[in-house]
């Protein structure tokens, strides 16, 4: 979007917030705020938000939606001092929201663009009394949808079929004990793509005595890999295609998810992509996934975006930055492609109850069914 274009939107959004004076005073307050800085004792406390939770906390779908589709690294202080300073910038001169957004480092630019969707996903985000609630709540959000899904893949691990085969020996879904390099097929996966599985003594160097180390990131580990085999010549090649569910099983109940046909529509079930607005596969939630099960094939029982056994943050912020590096467009726009596609693991076409809800004549139908009646004879 031209930058005009997009500076005219935050001056849009800025005249709905200015109707409410204690958002723009607040604002007004936090103008030396920046990126990262959390937001300290001085913030004013009269950004109101209702008390009254419902079922679903609105505050945390959005927060799992960001984490997956947007950014798995973002940070919600820094998206809500960014948003309020450019708003501020657009209060004092609408030329100064040109000139920051044309001069902004692609790290801005994603917090601005966060910012503008936590505005667009949540009604009456303008009534705000309380940014700290606002900004503990997001954070909330963004924890549990990575807490969620590690704990979904760690459940979902054991059924799957690599290459049609059961797990040898079986894993348990109650432990990661018996995950990592201690498990034949879980090292396969996570080892990195210069090593020659069929090779022992590489196999066992690799398993054995961590050569290479388990850690390293000059090569992607196998699982990312068609067929679970990376070509060093042609490191593109299957690249992100493979095999496993991860995908499905992120976004889609476990009945759906061990299933190569689409879901029926006699599930009441809202799945994950419903609940959290997944339409389609973007470059982020790809990498989200390639952390995920990274994660879940492992022997790491706590997850650490920074500072554990593996650098998670090092491992998705190199995959974001193949995924939308021009110099890779041709290959990659056809690999986000081919997920959104029936080729891929992304089913497109999910249940959503808004559009299909449950009726009584379809639960009539089912029961008709199990009774072997014909589809046209309820009454008989």
């Amino acid at each position: 979007m031209p930058a005009s274009a997009t500076s005219a939107k935050w001056v849009l959004l800025w005249k709905a917030f200015q109707s409410k004076t204690h958002f723009a005073d607040a604002a007004l307050h936090m103008q030396g705020a920046w990126l990262g800085h959390v937001v300290n004792a001085a913030l004013p406390v009269k950004i109101l938000l209702s008390n009254k939770r419902r079922s679903t906390d609105k505050f945390g779908v959005v927060a799992h939606m960001i984490t997956r589709v947007h950014m798995m690294t973002w940070e919600p202080f820094g998206v809500i001092n960014a948003g309020i300073l450019i708003i501020t910038l657009g209060l004092e001169d609408q030329n100064a929201v040109e000139a920051e957004l044309d001069s902004s480092s692609d790290k801005k630019q994603q917090l601005y663009e966060i910012f503008e969707t936590l505005c667009d996903q949540i009604p009456g985000l303008e009534d705000t009394t309380d940014w700290s609630l606002v900004c503990s709540r997001l954070e909330k959000g963004k924890d549990s949808a990575r807490t969620e899904d590690n704990h979904a893949l760690k459940i979902a691990l054991p059924n799957w079929k690599l290459d049609g085969k059961e797990w040898d020996p079986p894993l348990n879904a109650k432990t990661k004990d018996d995950c990592g390099l201690s498990h034949p097929v879980c090292a396969k996966l996570l080892a990195p793509i210069s090593v020659k599985w069929d090779n022992q003594e590489e196999r066992n160097n690799f398993r054995i005595h961590y050569n290479p180390l388990i850690t390293e990131t000059q090569h992607w580990p196998a699982f990312m890999y068609l067929g679970y085999e990376g070509d060093i010549q042609d490191l593109a090649k299957g690249l992100l295609r493979s095999e496993i569910l991860a995908a499905r099983t992120l976004l889609y109940p476990p009945t759906f998810a061990n299933k190569d046909d689409k879901p029926d529509h006699r599930s009441n079930r809202r799945t994950k992509a419903d609940v959290y607005g997944v339409k389609n596969i973007t470059p982020s939630f790809l990498a989200y996934v390639a952390v995920a099960v990274r994660f879940t094939l492992s022997l790491e029982s706590v997850f650490l975006l920074r500072g554990g056994l593996f650098n998670y943050e090092r491992f998705y912020n190199d995959i974001m930055a193949y995924l939308n590096d021009p110099i890779f467009k041709p290959n990659t726009d056809e690999l986000i492609e081919w997920w959104n596609t029936s080729s891929g693991l992304f089913i497109q076409e999910h249940t959503d109850p808004a559009d299909e809800p449950e009726s009584m004549l379809a639960r009539l139908r089912q029961q008709a069914k199990a009774r072997g009646q014909q589809a046209g004879d309820i009454n008989g």
